[in-house]
């Protein structure tokens, strides 16, 4: 049987990760897309997710190289990647962190997933997540209730672009943090390592805003004013 090598990048959404797959012709994307959504995979950190969806999975498909056979089995291509991620949180250190933290391990992929996804730089990381805990703790002292990150707007999709034609001028995502108050209902992608570490472990800062420039230049600012 022929093995195939795919590097699944960090923040790449569930669907990507089935599209990338199939294009490696490990799965179709259909196929995994189905197996994600339906299939009982036996993890703790599963027990509370429903199915039905084919981003049922998102955040938990772990970001990393993999060997796979072209036309492998489709259950147990997604048990590898999701096998993966057990691996990666089961570590003590990591567990007690999250126990620390006084997020659920779901609140802090969720948070590692917007960290992944809107900054520039590992180090830029860790003043996103910064941010976003400010947000998150005292936001409402400033009249702050919203995460406002654009990474969050389409959800499922990436881009305006992405919405399907038909739906496009119309469509509203549920995890949009310039509605919802709080953290969205879940990951918005697959977050790695430093993302997830930066969500814990965030820089000490007075910073309630963030942007970047086009060059990817992060600018940070204590008030709207400055913002």
């Amino acid at each position: 049987r022929t093995t195939v090598r795919v590097m699944l990048p960090e923040g790449a959404t569930c669907a990507q990760i089935f599209a990338l797959l199939e294009k490696n012709e490990v799965c179709t994307a259909e196929k995994l897309g189905e197996s994600a959504a339906n299939t009982h995979f036996d993890y703790w950190f599963l027990e509370d997710i429903p199915y039905g969806e084919t981003n049922r999975l998102e955040g938990f498909l772990f970001p990393d190289t993999y060997d796979f056979y072209q036309n492998d089995d489709v259950t147990s291509v997604i048990m590898k990647l999701v096998n993966n991620c057990n691996k990666k949180l089961m570590d003590d250190e990591l567990q007690e962190q999250i126990e620390a933290s006084g997020m659920t391990l779901d609140e802090v992929l969720t948070l590692a997933s917007i960290i992944q996804m809107e900054a520039a730089n590992t180090d830029d990381m860790y003043m996103v997540s910064s941010v976003l805990h400010n947000r998150l703790e005292n936001g409402s002292q400033y009249d702050i209730y919203t995460l406002d990150c654009d990474s969050t707007t389409y959800y499922p999709y990436r881009t305006k672009d992405d919405v399907p034609e038909a739906e496009r001028d119309t469509f509203t995502s549920s995890y949009n943090t310039y509605t919802v108050r709080g953290l969205p209902a879940g990951p918005i992608c697959n977050p790695g390592m430093d993302a997830i570490d930066a969500a814990l472990n965030p820089q000490d800062t007075n910073y309630y805003y963030f942007c970047h420039d086009a060059d990817g230049n992060a600018y940070y600012a204590a008030t709207a004013a400055e913002h």
